[in-house]
């Protein structure tokens, strides 16, 4: 069967969003502009909705977030034989390139002013073969209709977005990082090897912190002790073998593995020995002001936007490259600091890494089958954030995360959905089952619920509900998908009746849901409602507005 033509473009001239993304026409503007940045090969949008086209996909219902659609597409490209015309087309595409490639989502909507979508698609790092290529097309296509764009949708409003691919060379990294320019202001983390282990939250990352464009950087050097090395070589590494990782100026990293991703494409390494590079500084004085420079210059001279978020790297070579630049969706704290006041009620004080205010029963996540365990109003505990537990914070009233990031993906996502989060928690100081109250803007955690006259002193710039009318709500948005054309009507109501709802016993709640005409997001809001007032009748939650 003969698709529909769809086109490939060199990442310069990939500057149409509508079919090449938003992640790939930054990309293409800045290598337009000089930029050390990385080019690379875009497939179109059009190459999706072909394939699509040519297996019958219920595309249509699946981009209004029907789970059954978007189950069905997924199969559909798992299971989809490859059209000979795709095939000779991909393989132009994978020829283009001398080594290892990247492919990387670049939806439509995705990097915008108003949705990141950080973490939310896949992407496949150090493809090696044709056959890894188009398993990583497959997976990237298919994280379109997954389970977590569906919730991050639901959230943010509209329909999924058409997907385009981004195919790169991969650049073996020697630093990684993320920095966040906000105004005057700059903050970087970063850490050996490849960047998924800093945007995961994963590796022991340094902080750079600068006040003015100009202004010397404050540097807090962590013991790096963890990094992901992509493995270009063709051999297998067992766990727990040790070996010299070639380095920056001929030198080698002594690393011990500890684990494989399950391509063998990326090792999990540990530094061993008493090596001086676990203890100082990632970038040497010299390559961490040029780096400093270059992202403030990109982001107010080139893109010419007052907060930008970069990903980048330094290869083996010294050389800086520009791996992302986005729009900073919601503004963060940049100091990151607690507060000084003490309180002997603290069980303890962390960093402020999304603001607002919240109280529930805490569960302790280990593992994603632990997600099932996370009720709607509960507070998510955990050492880091995978990206496959995003699907999940609808639930969540509050994080708790012993990763201190502020710029990871779960950070970024967090302050999106107004969900307040400390980070540098040690994991397993918070108690399974126990009742617990945070504080995202101060880094507080005390044990018990603040109750209403705490929150009434909550500050006033706090945006978000601290009710659990919240998270049953945003629950329900996730699960109900019967009748799309009433649903954002019906949902806009029940938005409008958080902020008129005093607490869980107010009755306008259940006129509201009694007059619901949909019956499956009745018997949804009922359901959550009724589990909310069992596990905490006795917290009264007031709305900041």
């Amino acid at each position: 069967m003969l698709l529909p033509a769809f086109r490939t473009l060199v990442l310069n001239e990939a500057l149409d969003i509508s079919i090449c993304g938003g992640k790939a026409a930054t990309l293409a503007r800045l290598l337009q502009a000089g930029v050390q940045t990385l080019d690379g090969m875009v497939l179109t949008t059009e190459a999706l909705d072909a394939f699509l086209t040519s297996v019958a996909a219920p595309v249509d219902s699946a981009r209004r977030g029907d789970a059954a659609a978007c189950a069905a597409v997924r199969e559909a490209l798992h299971e989809a034989i490859w059209p000979d015309d795709t095939l000779h087309a991909l393989r132009r595409v994978f020829e283009q390139f001398e080594g290892s490639v990247v492919v990387r989502s670049s939806a439509v909507s995705e990097d915008g002013e108003h949705a990141s979508y950080a973490g939310i698609f896949l992407s496949s790092v150090n493809v090696r073969t044709f056959g890894e290529f188009l398993a990583a097309v497959r997976e990237c296509w298919s994280s379109a209709f997954g389970v977590r764009a569906v919730s991050y949708v639901s959230r943010v409003g509209g329909t999924l977005p058409r997907m385009a691919l981004l195919v790169q060379p991969l650049v073996e990294s020697a630093v990684s990082g993320v920095a966040f320019v906000q105004g005057h202001q700059l903050m970087a983390t970063m850490a050996y090897g490849l960047c998924e282990g800093v945007v995961s939250g994963r590796v022991p990352s340094d902080t750079i912190r600068v006040s003015g464009r100009g202004e010397p950087p404050v540097v807090q050097v962590a013991a790096k002790t963890h990094c992901r090395l992509a493995n270009t070589h063709p051999w297998v590494y067992p766990e727990g073998r040790q070996t010299l990782w070639p380095w920056v100026n001929d030198t080698f990293l002594g690393i011990t593995v500890q684990g494989v991703d399950a391509r063998n494409a990326v090792l999990h390494c540990q530094l061993h020995g008493a090596q001086p590079a676990i203890n100082e500084p990632a970038l040497t004085p010299v390559a961490l002001q040029a780096l400093i420079g270059e992202l403030y210059r990109v982001a107010h001279d080139v893109l010419r936007q007052d907060s930008v978020d970069f990903e980048w790297c330094v290869d083996m070579k010294g050389r800086l490259h520009v791996l992302q630049a986005r729009p900073v969706t919601v503004a963060m704290a940049m100091e990151n600091i607690a507060t000084s006041e003490d309180t002997l009620h603290d069980v303890f004080r962390g960093l402020s890494v999304s603001p607002g205010v919240g109280s529930g029963i805490a569960r302790v996540i280990r593992s994603d089958e632990d997600l099932e365990r996370l009720r709607p109003g509960d507070i998510l505990v955990t050492d880091w954030i995978h990206d496959s537990y995003l699907s999940a914070l609808n639930r969540a009233s509050a994080l708790v995360i012993a990763d201190a990031t502020p710029l990871s993906h779960c950070a970024i996502i967090a302050r999106e959905w107004g969900i307040p989060c400390v980070g540098g928690v040690p994991f397993g100081l918070l108690a399974e089952g126990r009742m617990y109250s945070i504080s995202g803007d101060s880094g507080r955690i005390q044990e018990g619920s603040t109750g209403a006259p705490q929150a009434a002193t909550a500050p006033a710039s706090t945006k978000r509900s601290s009710t659990l009318l919240l998270p049953w709500l945003l629950t329900a948005v996730d699960e109900v998908n019967a009748r799309p054309e009433r649903r954002a009507v019906q949902l806009a109501a029940l938005r409008d009746l958080l902020h008129s709802a005093t607490d869980l016993n107010d009755n306008g709640v259940e006129e509201y849901i009694n007059d619901l005409s949909d019956l499956q997001v009745k018997n949804v809001a009922i359901g959550l409602v009724h589990a909310a007032r069992t596990q905490q009748t006795e917290a009264r939650y007031e709305l900041a507005h």
